[in-house]
C-alpha cells in the first residue's frame, strides 16, 4: 500500500484486492465533496471502515 505522505505517480500502485476485502479511491474537484463523518473520525484512529455497495462515501460541499 502506498504510503499516505508521498505523492505518487499515475500508473503506480495504490491500493491492494485481497479475499474478503478491497480498497476504493475517491477522485473530485477539491472543495466540490467531504468525506462522510465517519470516515474521517475511523481514519483519525487508525480503524478501517466497513462500506457496502451503495453506500454513500461523501457528500457535496
Amino acid at each position: 500500500v502506498h504510503p499516505l505522505d508521498k505523492p505518487f505517480q499515475r500508473g503506480e500502485e495504490k491500493s491492494v484486492f485481497r479475499f474478503g476485502g478491497s480498497a476504493i479511491v475517491v477522485l473530485g474537484e477539491p472543495g466540490a465533496w467531504r468525506p462522510s463523518d465517519d470516515l474521517l473520525e475511523y481514519t483519525k484512529q487508525g480503524i478501517e471502515t466497513l462500506v457496502r455497495l451503495g453506500e454513500p462515501v461523501g457528500l457535496r460541499a
